[in-house]
Formats: C-alpha cells, sequence, structure tokens
C-alpha cells in the first residue's frame, strides 16, 4: 500500500484527519487555549508546531507513526511476505539507518531489529526510512 493510499484508508477509518482539516483544527485549538492573536506570526508559528514534523506529536509525526505501526498488523497475521528497508543514503542519514539500508527480511524479522522510526534512527520522527514489499 503507498503512503497516499494509507492515508486515504486512515482517514476513511477516522484515524487521520485530512491534511486540511489537521491544520484547521490546530487553529481552532490554539485560539482556544492561549491568547495569542489570530493571523499574527506568533500565532501561525503555534499552528506550524502542533501539526508540523518540530513536534513529535505533530500530525506529520503522528502519520508516520501511525504508518510504521500498522504495517505491523501483517507480523501480526503471521504474514511471510519479505520486505527491504530503504533509507535515502544521503548526508542526512544516521549511521543506524545507513547500516540497514538493503536489509531484507518479514515484518516479524524487522521489527525484532527494530522499525524504521524513533526506535531505531538517531533522527527519531525524522526517520525518512521506509519498509517496502519485495515483489
Amino acid at each position: 500500500m503507498s503512503v497516499a493510499e494509507l492515508n486515504a484508508y486512515l482517514e476513511r477509518f477516522g484515524i487521520l484527519e485530512p491534511w486540511q482539516q489537521a491544520k484547521v483544527s490546530a487553529a481552532g485549538y490554539v485560539q482556544r487555549m492561549t491568547s495569542i492573536p489570530p493571523g499574527s506570526e506568533a500565532f501561525k508559528a503555534e499552528v506550524s508546531r502542533l501539526v508540523g514534523l518540530d513536534n513529535p506529536r505533530g500530525a506529520l509525526s503522528l502519520t508516520r507513526r501511525a504508518y510504521r505501526e500498522l504495517s505491523l498488523v501483517d507480523a501480526v497475521s503471521g504474514g511471510a511476505r519479505e520486505y527491504i528497508w530503504i533509507s535515502d543514503g544521503d548526508e542526512s542519514t544516521c549511521a543506524r539507518c545507513g547500516s540497514r539500508g538493503g536489509d531484507i527480511d518479514t515484518l516479524a524479522g524487522h521489527a525484532r531489529k527494530g522499525l524504521p522510526g524513533p526506535g531505531v534512527c538517531e533522527g527519531g520522527d525524522y526517520c525518512r526510512c521506509e519498509l517496502v514489499p519485495v515483489d
């Protein structure tokens, strides 16, 4: 399942909000819970913090975390499908992720060693690695 398909699936069942709705919800939260004037630079910065990657609990970080955790469904169901660890391999790739790049295993096998994300990556929720099914 592609990331776009997964997002559509999660939105369909109410697990994730559409991106625009997440921004509207964050703006509503900021307006209700702070005295920051709507439309100000401070207001925009707070909304950005709530939905952005800079916050481990922000909408983008939570979407990535949900994607990683939901991929465990295959492992729990006894799936024997193999997945390859894909890392960008550029200067922003940490040593741990770089050494895992190209590893092929089942999801259960990858889970035993640590899945992409904050449990493995030195960059925490900034991890860009993915597990991709091997056809």
